[in-house]
C-alpha cells in the first residue's frame, strides 16, 4: 500500500518521524523504492542536527572504508566540528589516533585548502599528529607532518616548530630512530623545542626529556649529535639531568654530563642534581664518583630547596642515613654546616636527631663556625657520651 503512494508523501513521512533518526533508518531500510526516496533525508537530518552528525561521523570512522565519509561529505555535512561536547577533537583527531590512514588521506582531500588548517587544529592541547604520534601510527604521522602552514608570520613559524616537535618528542620518547631522522632531517624540526605551561596550553617537553624518561640511549645519542641542549626544559621539573637521576639511570647521567648538562639547574622544588642523587635519609649505595663528578662540575652544593635545606641537610638526616664518606665529600666542597633549614635545622640538627654520634663528633662539629651553634653541639656530644658510659 504503502509503495503506490507517491515520493513526495514517502518524504512527508519519513520527516514525521523526526527527529527520530533511527526511525527514518528503518523505514528508508524497508526497500529500495523507500530507500531512493528517504534516504538523503537523513543526510539532511545529519546536516542541520549535531547530535545526529556527531554520531553519524562516528560510524563513518569506524567503517572500513570512506564511502560513508564521501557520502556526508557530499551532502554539505560538516566534518571540522569537535565530535564530543567536552573535547576539542575533530574527526581528523579521530582519525589519525586511531591510525586510520585512508580516513585522514580521504579527510584531508575533502578539506582541500583548509586541510593545513584542520591539521595543525587543536595545537595548544593536541593536533591530529601528535594523537597519531602518541599511538606511534607513524604512517600516518608523516603524512600529516608534511602539511605546512601557508604563512610566514612569527606565530605561524612557531606553530610550525610546535607541531613538528611533537612528532619528534612521541619518536623520540618510542625510540624510533628511523622516525626522529626524518623530523630532524627532512623536516628540520628544532631539536630543542619545548613550550611552558600556559593558560589554555599544555606544557611541551623537549625531545631530550622524553628520551631520557624513556631511557632510550640511542635516542638520546642522536639528538644529543643533532644539537640538543642538556640544559633547555620547559618547566624546572622537566631537567633531563633530574629525570635520569630520577630513574636512577647513571649511564645516561653520565652522558648528560658529558655532553655539558648543569647539577646546578633547580627544579620546581628548588631541588639541584644533588639534592636527586642524595634523597633524605637515604639508606642506598650510593655512587661517590658521580657525586664527586657532579661537584668538580661546580654543582652549587649550598643551593637550597624549598624548604631552605641543602643538600648536606639530606645527608644528615635519618637513620642508617647517607654513608660517612659522602658527609665528608660535600664538607670538603664547602656544605656549610651552621646553615638552618626553614625549620631553624642546621645539618648537625639533623644528624643529631637521627642519633648519628660519630659523624657529628668527628666530622661535623669541627666545622661548626658559629658559636652558640658549636656550644649547643658540644653539650649534646658530653650528654650522648655521659648516657655511653652507664
Amino acid at each position: 500500500m504503502i509503495l503506490s503512494l507517491p515520493a513526495e508523501l514517502h518524504v512527508q513521512i519519513a520527516a514525521f518521524l523526526l527527529p527520530d533518526a533511527r526511525a527514518i533508518n528503518s523505514l528508508s531500510l524497508t526497500c529500495s523504492v523507500l530507500h531512493a526516496n528517504t534516504d538523503w533525508l537523513l543526510y539532511e537530518a545529519c546536516r542541520v542536527d549535531k547530535s545526529w552528525r556527531q554520531h553519524a561521523i562516528a560510524v563513518a570512522l569506524s567503517r572500513s572504508n570512506e564511502t560513508l565519509l564521501d557520502r556526508l561529505a557530499a551532502a554539505k555535512v560538516p566534518l571540522n566540528e569537535p565530535m564530543h561536547e567536552l573535547s576539542s577533537a575533530r574527526p581528523l583527531h579521530r582519525a589519525a589516533y586511531s591510525g586510520q590512514l585512508g580516513h585522514v588521506r580521504r579527510l584531508l582531500e575533502i578539506y582541500g585548502e583548509d586541510a593545513a588548517s584542520e591539521a595543525y587544529a587543536g595545537l595548544e592541547t593536541m593536533s591530529p599528529l601528535h594523537a597519531a604520534a602518541m599511538q606511534q601510527h607513524w604512517d600516518v604521522v608523516l603524512l600529516l607532518a608534511r602539511l605546512a602552514i601557508d604563512g610566514s608570520t612569527s606565530q605561524d613559524i612557531d606553530n610550525r616548530k610546535e607541531y613538528l616537535a611533537d612528532g619528534l618528542c612521541c619518536a623520540a620518547g618510542d625510540g624510533n630512530l628511523d622516525i626522529m631522522r626524518i623530523f630532524l632531517e627532512e623536516f628540520g624540526a628544532d631539536v630543542n623545542y619545548s613550550k611552558p605551561l600556559v593558560l589554555h596550553h599544555r606544557c611541551k617537553t623537549t625531545a631530550l626529556f622524553a628520551a631520557v624518561a624513556s631511557e632510550h640511549i640511542p635516542a638520546i645519542e642522536l639528538l644529543l649529535e643533532a644539537g640538543a641542549d642538556p640544559n633547555a626544559f620547559s618547566t624546572p621539573d622537566n631537567i633531563p639531568l633530574h629525570q635520569a637521576f630520577l630513574r636512577r639511570n647513571y649511564e645516561i647521567v653520565g652522558m648528560l654530563l658529558d655532553a655539558g648538562a648543569d647539577g646546578s639547574l633547580q627544579d620546581g622544588s628548588g631541588r639541584t642534581a644533588l639534592h636527586r642523587l642524595i634523597p633524605p635519609g637515604s639508606g642506598h649505595t650510593l655512587n661517590l664518583p658521580l657525586i664527586r663528578r657532579l661537584l668538580e662540575s661546580g654543582t652549587d652544593v649550598g643551593a637550597l630547596d624549598g624548604a631552605n635545606q641543602t643538600v648536606l641537610h639530606y645527608a644528615c638526616l635519618g637513620s642508617p642515613g647517607v654513608p660517612r664518606p659522602v658527609v665528608e665529600l660535600l664538607i670538603e666542597y664547602g656544605a656549610d654546616v651552621d646553615v638552618r633549614c626553614q625549620h631553624g635545622r642546621t645539618p648537625v640538627d639533623r644528624a643529631m636527631e637521627a642519633g648519628r654520634t660519630s659523624l657529628v663528633k668527628e666530622v661535623l662539629f669541627p666545622c661548626i663556625e658559629d658559636p652558640a651553634h658549636r656550644m649547643r653541639v658540644r653539650q649534646w656530644i658530653a650528654k650522648q657520651e655521659r648516657a655511653t658510659k652507664k
